[in-house]
């Protein structure tokens, strides 16, 4: 979620995500980012 996103919905930031390895894949609605881990 971006950090100004309200909070009933809140799932996690991107950066805690980003430097878990997930990758941005596309968006839902105007606040909410739909990321993938990528799996070896």
């Amino acid at each position: 979620m971006d950090a100004d996103s309200p909070s009933y919905r809140f799932m996690g930031f991107v950066p805690v995500f980003t430097s878990a390895g997930f990758e941005v894949v596309g968006r839902a609605g105007s606040r909410r980012h739909v990321m993938r881990l990528p799996l070896r």
